[in-house]
C-alpha cells in the first residue's frame, strides 16, 4: 500500500507516494527488520557473495522477491536455512540468465 507524504518548499507543498512495496529491491535495513536479523549479518552475505543484492555507490540493495520468498517458504510451514535458500535463489537466478 502505497503512503503519501507532503514536503513543503517555500512555495509550494508537493504531495509524494511511497512505492517502497513495489520496488524490485529493498535497502538492508528494511530487509533485516524482516527477517528480525541484524544488518551486519545481511551486508556480510552481500559482500561475500552468499546473498543476493546490488550494490549503488555505498548502498546495497536486496531483491525483494528474495526476502519475500523466504519469509512465505517458512510461513508455510518448511523448516529452511536462510544460508540454504539464498545459495538455491543465486544458483536458479544463473541458470536463467544462461536459458
Amino acid at each position: 500500500m502505497a503512503t503519501a507524504s507532503a514536503i513543503k518548499s517555500r512555495d509550494a507543498t508537493v504531495t509524494t507516494t511511497c512505492t517502497c512495496r513495489t520496488q524490485p529491491l529493498m535497502p538492508v535495513p528494511d530487509a533485516a527488520r524482516m527477517l528480525a536479523r541484524s544488518k551486519e549479518y545481511l551486508y556480510l552475505g552481500l559482500r561475500e557473495g552468499r546473498f543476493p543484492g546490488a550494490r549503488f555507490g555505498r548502498s546495497w540493495g536486496i531483491p525483494r522477491a528474495f526476502i519475500e520468498g523466504f519469509i512465505r517458504t517458512v510461513e508455510h510451514g518448511q523448516r529452511v536455512d536462510f544460508e540454504e535458500y539464498a545459495s538455491a535463489w543465486l544458483t536458479a537466478g544463473e541458470a536463467e540468465q544462461v536459458t
